[in-house]
């Protein structure tokens, strides 16, 4: 017989497919699985996101709130790009999802406040892309104005000075080769740092402690355990 933790598991596994698609059939699964992660099963009540053994070498993920579930990396949470993006999903459905909606925002109380924070970031961010890759358009009425349409138009060259992880260079540049990267960056999907990334431009770094017991519960957390007994065989 499944423990709740394990049931807790496979729920999880089940559904991160489902937030990656977003899919109109899996919207109503997937509100379908945020309630059950809140308020539980008939075997299991209450909540089962807190603490989980995934599937399949049953690796324990333990959250403090809601929020990281819906936002951490695949097997930590869901996955979402936003708490934006879980919004505008749940409002799409009107049964589950309303309902879904309901309970989230019981576990999350800013929840209101939190959307109307990312909706301005990324306002902020499309203010910021034309910025820093457009060059000024011609006179309302010249002939070249229509060619000033989108944020990937007149990209300015860089000069010697701004370069390396500079956000100006690094918009300029997705702009240039990246537009799709650059729509993400301005929708508030990805940072700067995380659309140069998948571009390829940039290698990814990471933040750890420096006490020794915090990096090595951070090292675990993020790379898992046979990785941070790797590294201990290689040191």
């Amino acid at each position: 017989m499944l423990t709740k933790e394990q049931y807790a598991g496979q729920e999880y596994s089940d559904a991160v497919p489902r937030a990656r698609r977003g899919a109109d059939g899996d919207i109503w699964m997937l509100a379908t699985h945020i309630i059950i992660m809140i308020k539980g099963s008939a075997d299991f009540p209450g909540p089962l996101w807190r603490r989980r053994e995934v599937p399949p070498d049953g690796r324990v993920m333990e959250l403090e709130n809601f929020k990281d579930y819906l936002l951490e990396d695949p097997r930590h949470g869901l996955g979402f790009k936003s708490l934006s993006q879980v919004d505008l999903l749940m409002k799409s459905n009107e049964d589950k999802g309303t309902k879904a909606l309901e309970l989230i925002r019981k576990e999350i109380p800013e929840w209101d406040e939190l959307i109307q924070k990312e909706a301005r970031r990324a306002a902020n961010r499309a203010a910021h892309v034309q910025q820093h890759t457009i060059k000024p358009g011609p006179p309302e009425g010249n002939q070249n104005a229509a060619k000033v349409k989108t944020i990937h138009d007149n990209i300015m060259n860089c000069s010697a000075t701004d370069q390396g992880t500079s956000t100006s260079y690094t918009l300029r540049r997705l702009a240039r080769n990246h537009p799709e990267l650059l729509e993400r960056f301005a929708a508030g999907e990805l940072t700067a740092n995380q659309a140069a990334i998948k571009a390829g431009f940039r290698k990814p770094t990471w933040t750890a402690p420096c006490e020794p017991d915090a990096l090595a519960r951070s090292i675990v957390k993020k790379f898992g355990l046979e990785f941070a007994r790797q590294l201990k065989d290689a040191l």
